[in-house]
Order: C-alpha cells, then structure tokens, then sequence
C-alpha cells in the first residue's frame, strides 16, 4: 500500500491579511483612540492641577491675611511706616509665607525677592488708610503683568468661591479716604473699622482683568463674574479685603 505524507509548511496557518499586518485606515483607527485615551487622561491629570493650585493659593492668602492681623492688630492708630517700608519689609516681618518666596536662600530676608502666587503673579498687600493715614484694614492679593498668560478663568473662580467673602458691613465702620498699595494696584475698598474683626474669612473680593482695573465680585455667581466682568479679557490678578 503506498501511503502519501503530508508535510506542514512553516507558513500553514497563516492568511495572507496577518502577513501584511494592519492597514492604513486600521492603523489611523488605532491611532485616533489612542488619542482620545490620551486627551482624557491629560484633562483629568490639568484639573487635578489647577485644584491644588487653588487651595495652595487660598492657603498662602489666608497665611498673609493672618500674619497681617497678627502685626497690627492692637496697633491703633498704625501707619504702614514704620511699623513696615516698601515690600521687602513684608518679607522681612514674616508676613509673606516661604514657600511664596521662589528660590529664597540664606537668612539675608532682603535678598529673598518678590513674594509669588502659583499662578506665577506677584503677591502684594494694599493697606486701607482712614483720614489720619491711619491702617484700618488691608487687602491681599496678586497681579500677573503683561505678557504673562492670564490666570485660567475656571482657576480664578473656583479661588473666588474658596475664599468665600461675607461681604462689607452695610451700617458703621469707616470709609478709607486713600490707600498704600504694595505690589498690586489698590483696589476700591468697603467700610472697614477696627471693631469689625473677621476671623479667617474676607470681607470682599476682587478680580483684575486685561482690560484694567480691579472689580468687586463679592457675592456674584461664577456666570456672571465670566460673562460680564471677565469676558474676553482673562483674569489677571485676585485680591481680597480684611478689616483688623
């Protein structure tokens, strides 16, 4: 009896479509998902980010508003010299958080720098004044100068909304007639008095934009800060007002 061998080639198995491997539209598919993978993953990972940014900035805030109370409070009838001159003399004092003062070193405070936010803005203090230049409150905040990226307006109202200003007093306190600003341009400020002490909280907030000037936001809703204050224009700077 003759019997036939059947042999296996190396090749057996195999269709011609795995030996070419992926097409172009194939290979365009694989690519497009990826990327969606990618861009979700990347926008998840941005505002995770610009989160910690926000409560490093409020924390860094409410720091300064503090040290602030702590230098002046009890300090009737203060002016903001000499008791402290020029910004310099807020880091020196204490006022400014280290971890504000980008690449401080060494223990000469005069050689520390400018104080800055993590949105890369510079952080000042503007003190309000009473008709004998006397301190009865202060703001704090920062300024990003031109041409510096604008804060992320997402960023600049979620900092807003956790800062969480009560609002000025409506009977009492005082109208500054004038202030000192140090690092920001001075915003307008409400009726502050040395009787109204705010523990922990501000009284009102402030937002800059690119088209100038500093605009009460105070109790107003994040639709509106966007479409009627910020606009096109971006938001350049935060500030938020303290009595004493």
């Amino acid at each position: 009896m003759h019997v036939k061998k059947r042999f296996r080639t190396k090749n057996a198995g195999f269709s011609p479509r795995a030996k070419r491997g992926f097409s172009l539209v194939e290979t365009a598919i694989v690519m497009g998902i990826a990327g969606v993978v990618f861009a979700a993953i990347w926008a998840t990972v941005s505002v995770v980010q610009q989160r910690r940014l926000v409560e490093q900035g409020a924390t860094q805030i409410e720091m300064i508003a503090d040290n602030m109370r702590a230098l002046y409070t009890g300090q009737t009838g203060a002016s903001p010299t000499p008791l402290i001159t020029g910004s310099g003399g807020l880091v020196c004092g204490g006022v400014y958080p280290h971890d504000t003062l980008i690449g401080a070193t060494g223990t000469d405070c005069t050689t520390w720098g400018k104080p800055a936010s993590p949105w890369g803005g510079q952080y000042g203090v503007a003190f309000a004044l009473d008709s004998s230049s006397h301190v009865i409150g202060f703001a704090v905040g920062f300024s990003i100068a031109s041409p510096a990226p604008s804060m992320p307006t997402s960023s600049c109202l979620a900092l807003v909304s956790r800062m969480a200003a009560t609002g000025a007093p409506t009977t009492g306190g005082v109208t500054p007639t004038s202030s000192t600003g140090l690092g920001i341009t001075s915003p307008a400020f409400p009726k502050l008095t040395l009787e109204t002490t705010q523990e922990g909280g501000a009284l009102t907030a402030y937002v800059a934009t690119g088209g100038g000037g500093w605009t009460d936001v105070t109790n107003q809703t994040p639709a509106y800060i966007t479409k009627n204050i910020l606009g096109s224009n971006g938001c350049t700077g935060v500030a938020f007002a303290y009595s004493l």
